[in-house]
């Protein structure tokens, strides 16, 4: 949406071949409406370019750009070094795709990836794109959804020559999802005070009207658009970011909760290792050469027997405690490294040397390669598929686990 859910001042910049124009609006205080009179222009420039600075939306002259706007912004003095940029419909494109209705955007960007081919016109490694839903309400299962996309090269570029001029990226649009936003704010509003409240914000200087700027200067309408926040499009990277993000807390975790199981199983090994040591004591307190001075402190034989045999159940108990602890951490490690991406285990169950899991793929190529990889640990003598189903394009499975009798006892000797 255009219109942000947290404002606060925020420089749009707009690149054209003859100039860079800068515009910040600040909100109008007190209060919030959700019309374009809740926003002031703080302040707007304009630097012109020299030609051939930029060619057909390409930039040609890095070092004359950076340099052009180091001055502006220093000239400009904006509150704000969060930028917002768009990229020329000549080096973008932008098309309508279809997708399965029940998709979210982690989904939906899959889905694109999958069919990286057919939907964007670059190879999927020097692809940037971003994308919106249309239709509110999908209908016939599947959703409307704008993708735009554009060669990496021309974003990193782009990036890096605002980054050298002191400015932080907020976000990359693209010109055509922008001005259909723009166009959209300032002529289907439908309410007249709202178009007198951007002709009063957007006039620049006495006399002039603000609508009448905005319709000539199509340069205007995009520095105004950035400056409200873009179109919803963003081509940079942010997906891969927010994806390693994601990963780097789940191992974390993971770690995290290994380490205090481990933590757990060693006090209470520790525990049982004490109350043992304290019976032995007992029952070296209660044998015959060590009283035989004090005929008192001998145990009848039927105490003796049920000390001998709560000694045994504890012993028993302490051995079970101590393989379960080395065989858990042996099947964890044997699950974790032959986890396939897009897998992901729902349920985990363990009786003797059976163990039962269930789970979630997202196609049958990565169950089958789930499969091939769970039976190349030395831990499993046989992996068996007891069930599959097939639910919105989701492989819900079910795997029978034989353990290894070798590799538990080894594990227990480690």
């Amino acid at each position: 949406m255009i219109w942000p859910t947290s404002f606060r001042a925020r420089l749009g910049v707009d690149i054209s071949p003859d100039a860079i124009r800068f515009m910040e609006l600040a909100p109008r205080w007190p209060g919030w409406r959700p019309r374009a009179s809740r926003f002031v222009v703080r302040d707007y420039a304009v630097m012109p370019l020299p030609e051939g600075c930029i060619v057909e939306g390409r930039i040609r002259q890095s070092s004359a750009l950076i340099a052009l706007l180091r001055k502006g912004v220093e000239r400009f003095a904006p509150r704000s070094l969060r930028v917002i940029t768009a990229l020329p419909s000549s080096t973008t494109s932008s098309n309508v795709m279809y997708c399965p209705a029940h998709l979210n955007g982690d989904g939906i960007a899959a889905f694109i990836e999958w069919n990286s081919d057919t939907q964007l016109p670059f190879p999927f490694p020097e692809s940037a794109y971003d994308f919106y839903c249309l239709d509110a309400r999908p209908e016939n299962g599947r959703q409307e959804v704008l993708l735009v996309a554009c060669h990496r090269q021309f974003i990193e570029q782009l990036a890096e020559v605002l980054e050298c001029a002191g400015l932080q990226v907020a976000a990359i649009d693209a010109e055509g999802p922008l001005m259909r936003r723009v166009e959209e704010v300032l002529y289907k509003a439908g309410k007249e005070e709202d178009r007198a409240a951007l002709g009063e914000l957007l006039s620049f200087s006495p006399g002039l009207d603000g609508n009448a700027l905005l319709a000539e200067s199509a340069a205007w309408m995009r520095a105004f658009g950035l400056a409200l926040g873009g179109s919803g499009i963003n081509l940079l990277p942010w997906r891969d970011v927010d994806r390693t993000k994601r990963t780097r807390r789940f191992w974390i975790g993971l770690v995290a909760m290994t380490m205090l199981s481990v933590g757990i199983g060693m006090a209470v090994s520790h525990e049982l290792e004490q109350r043992l040591a304290r019976l032995t004591e007992a029952e070296h307190a209660m044998s015959p050469q060590s009283g035989a001075g004090s005929p008192e402190r001998l145990a009848s034989p039927e105490e003796e027997r049920f000390l001998q045999q709560r000694i045994a159940a504890l012993q028993e108990l302490l051995s079970q405690l101590q393989l379960r602890r080395a065989t858990s951490v042996a099947i964890f490690n044997a699950l974790a490294a032959s986890l396939v991406p897009g897998v992901r285990y729902q349920v985990c169950q363990r009786q003797g040397d059976h163990l039962e899991l269930a789970g979630m793929a997202q196609n049958n190529t990565q169950l089958m390669e789930q499969l091939r990889l769970l039976g190349q640990q030395p831990l499993f003598t046989k992996v068996a598929l007891t069930s599959v189903t097939d639910t919105e394009g989701q492989q819900h499975f079910s795997l029978a686990i034989h353990l290894f009798p070798e590799s538990l006892n080894g594990g227990q000797g480690g």
